[in-house]
């Protein structure tokens, strides 16, 4: 995504963690981060707000086009704006403060993570939201009504099916509850009694981790890889039979579930937001199944074996390219710019990148 920016603009990219990774950006991109910058939680976000608050004064300069904003959970927003004078171009990927609900009991959570949402999209001056359903969120629930639907876009030169599949069942994501892995361990237990030839790797980490090894104890067929390179997440889906988004509350617009339908996977995904619609439009509701079931997730494992995943392929394909759908993101940026007074054809405006991790 990086690259693509850069191929038009130059492009500054500001992250709130304590990694310096200007050598793996993609040419013309500058990484940004504070030379105090930390990976203590809490406090490595305060660094990054005021980080960002003082280089905001430097964004005044004629040849800043705008900010591109990647996620709505940044709360200094509005100010940015207000000290940079530039224009604003959020995603709207997922519904992060409903998510937020819904994950968390704890009422300050909840409760702050609805004020920063709204912080956030009250500042943009257009708002790309990656499915229709958050798109009518930002205008019925947020007042917006400059708003673009554009779906998460697949280099479909990284994905594509390798033949022949391996008997394979991926899971690509965080290991948080509300994922669901647990009710895939769990269908997929039940389905190598009957397909001792299949096995399941879970790509991804994090706070359930321990215990789902502990659910998957037992099993020789079961495999945790951790986080791995994108490159890595490629080649797997390329090569497996079969890929599981299980989650238990929503999803914005899920790129593992895009990807892994772009790599020629047979792709089951729970009956929730995100992942209801690409299913739908992609005409395989019937591997679509009911979210906490587990039962219902093992009838859809054993639908896959008379499934071919001709359908959700030729969709990705056919939906999600890369440069098709980033010419519609260029296009709203060129009229942002337009408007701003830093037209397209200054070759030196900037787009700022500004990635909040809190999410």
């Amino acid at each position: 995504m990086l690259g693509k920016y850069a191929e038009e603009f130059e492009v500054y990219y500001y992250t709130s963690d304590g990694r310096r990774m200007q050598e793996v950006v993609p040419q013309g991109v500058t990484h940004k981060v504070s030379r105090l910058a930390t990976d203590i939680y809490g406090l490595r976000h305060g660094v990054f707000y005021v980080y960002l608050l003082m280089q905001a004064f430097s964004w005044r300069r004629p040849n800043v086009g705008l900010i591109r904003l990647l996620g709505v959970s940044l709360p200094v927003v509005p100010l940015l704006k207000l000290i940079s004078r530039r224009k604003v171009v959020i995603s709207f990927h997922y519904d992060w403060a409903r998510q937020t609900q819904k994950n968390y009991r704890r009422m300050f959570k909840v409760y702050a993570s609805s004020c920063i949402q709204r912080w956030s999209l009250s500042a943009a001056d257009h708002v790309i939201c990656t499915m229709g359903w958050l798109e009518k969120v930002a205008r019925e629930e947020y007042g917006k009504t400059e708003t673009t639907v554009i779906p998460n876009f697949v280099d479909l030169r990284r994905f594509h099916p390798r033949l022949p599949k391996k008997k394979r069942v991926v899971f690509v994501g965080r290991l948080h509850w509300s994922k669901g892995v647990d009710l895939l361990i769990t269908a997929f237990r039940a389905f190598e009694e009957h397909h001792p030839d299949y096995s399941l790797t879970i790509l991804g980490d994090g706070e359930e981790r321990d215990r789902l090894e502990g659910l998957a104890a037992g099993s020789s067929r079961i495999v945790f890889r951790g986080s791995v390179p994108i490159s890595e997440v490629a080649e797997l889906l390329n090569e497996s039979e079969i890929f599981v988004l299980p989650t238990k509350t929503m999803e914005g617009h899920a790129r593992a579930l895009v990807e892994a339908m772009a790599a020629g996977c047979k792709c089951i995904a729970s009956n929730v937001a995100g992942n209801r619609e690409v299913l739908m439009e992609s005409s395989s509701e019937e591997l679509m199944f009911e979210a906490g079931d587990a039962a219902d997730l093992l009838v859809r494992l054993n639908r896959t074996q008379s499934y071919s995943s001709m359908n959700q392929l030729q969709f990705a394909r056919q939906h999600y390219a890369m440069d098709v759908l980033f010419a519609r993101e260029s296009n709203i940026i060129s009229d942002v710019l337009k408007d701003s007074g830093e037209g397209r054809s200054n070759q030196s405006a900037r787009v700022g990148a500004v990635l909040s991790r809190e999410g």
